[in-house]
């Protein structure tokens, strides 16, 4: 695709500079020094600073984001513990290869660009290159979703320009870790990207099918035909004991996922991005919703079975927690596929995880952009293994050591071995035998 083959390119004009000529930086955050893009403004959320584009298509978002993070043995590895945080929020539609660099202020770094997709569909273009400094792994995040030939290319331009006077505090030996970093205690968000911090008071946190007084906390499926009138209510309310929700499923996982760092990620990202969010609160069994953008309001009265949001139905969907399910179960549309649960914990899968795709892998040689396809990898028949079933998730482990996630729920008051109905990965599975 044009757009990688533009960010590679860019990464390579950066190696290509030459290491006594940078030019003076403007701009101090943190540890980095650089010299502000043109017309760009700065924001600071915690540890993690952002610079933004002027906004030039409507809808469209570019951001320079740069957090300090403690090396975890290696950069290689430490970039991978932060691709594959980024990776649970994002679907990767194209990668290239993790390239080793020597930045213009001399720091070796590792880099990785790619092209992925959010839970809406909008394609975005994400560079990530960490830099050793002492005991710490400098983190820069590139995102554009403003992929406009023209525009693209300008910001390209501007993210070389800014890589050429970044430089960093001089730093000797190992850090201590710095709050909202990799190896801080108790950050559930560690590594998505960087982080935007709570957008809203309260912490982060994962669904649950707890409810204390005031809050709710699940997953809610609309019921059948019980839209509210004069409404068109969606399929789904995901709610956050942290006073967060949302009007769509999130891509990733809800065992893990950290509503806070994610909801600020959006609100940066522009308003196709924010538009699922918003907050609630609740006084007794009567509340409200609001949404960040626009600031549109619903109403939400809870009952002991549902609750009425804008006049539609919704229902509690059961996360599953430490449910063992016995039978075989296909999709409802697809019988080719299916799963077999075993009464001594052991499952046989067959098409349920089945992905038969090609790659393309991207590097340079000769100062040329370079092309590999990849071979295809397909998982298509009967494979035995186990299970484990929690919070709105289901683990496949297999002998070969893979251990594939997906998402998982049961209908409401349906928690039992023999359900008849149950749903992995949003996909309807019904009980054949």
């Amino acid at each position: 695709m044009r757009c990688l083959a533009f960010l590679l390119l860019a990464q390579a004009l950066v190696q290509a500079l030459p290491a006594q000529q940078i030019p003076p930086a403007d701009t101090q955050a943190g540890d980095f020094f650089f010299k502000m893009p043109a017309g760009w403004s700065a924001s600071q959320q915690g540890n993690v600073f952002f610079l933004n584009a002027p906004p030039t298509t409507p809808g469209a978002q570019t951001m320079i984001s740069l957090a300090a993070y403690p090396l975890k043995g290696s950069l290689r590895k430490t970039l991978d513990l932060a691709w594959n945080e980024y990776q649970k929020s994002y679907r990767v539609l194209q990668a290239g290869q993790v390239v080793t660099v020597q930045i213009p202020a001399g720091n070796r770094a590792v880099s990785l660009s790619a092209r992925v997709a959010d839970q809406q569909g909008t394609q975005i273009v994400v560079l990530l290159l960490l830099a050793q400094n002492g005991g710490r792994a400098e983190g820069v995040w590139f995102m554009t979703n403003d992929l406009a030939p023209q525009t693209y290319q300008a910001h390209l331009a501007e993210l070389t320009n800014f890589l050429a006077t970044l430089h960093f505090a001089d730093l000797q030996g190992p850090q201590p870790a710095l709050p909202g970093s990799p190896t801080s205690p108790g950050n559930p968000g560690q590594f998505g990207g960087p982080q935007p911090g709570s957008v809203e008071p309260g912490g982060g946190g994962s669904a649950t099918n707890s409810l204390v007084p005031g809050t709710l906390s699940g997953v809610y499926r609309l019921v059948d035909g019980a839209h509210g009138a004069g409404t068109q209510s969606p399929p789904y309310l995901v709610f956050f004991a942290s006073g967060r929700m949302r009007r769509s499923l999130p891509n990733s996982l809800l065992d893990d996922y950290n509503d806070a760092y994610q909801m600020g990620l959006d609100k940066r990202m522009g308003p196709n991005f924010s538009n699922a969010w918003g907050t609630y609160r609740m006084v007794g069994d009567q509340g409200q919703i609001v949404f960040i953008n626009g600031g549109e309001t619903w109403d939400i009265t809870r009952y002991p079975d549902r609750l009425q949001v804008r006049g539609a139905t919704y229902v509690l969907l059961d996360p599953g927690n430490g449910v063992r399910l016995h039978g075989t179960y296909k999709p409802v549309d697809d019988a080719s596929k299916s799963i077999t649960f075993r009464p001594d914990g052991s499952m046989v899968e067959e098409g349920v995880i089945s992905d038969c795709t090609s790659s393309t892998s991207y590097g340079y040689s000769g100062g040329n952009l370079t092309t590999r396809e990849n071979g295809r990898l397909c998982f298509d028949k009967p494979r035995t293994g186990e299970y484990r079933i929690a919070n709105y998730a289901i683990e496949l482990s297999f002998p070969d050591t893979t251990r594939p996630r997906l998402s998982f729920w049961l209908e409401a008051g349906a928690i039992t071995r023999d359900a008849p109905v149950i749903y992995i990965g949003k996909v309807k599975y019904q009980r054949v035998q």
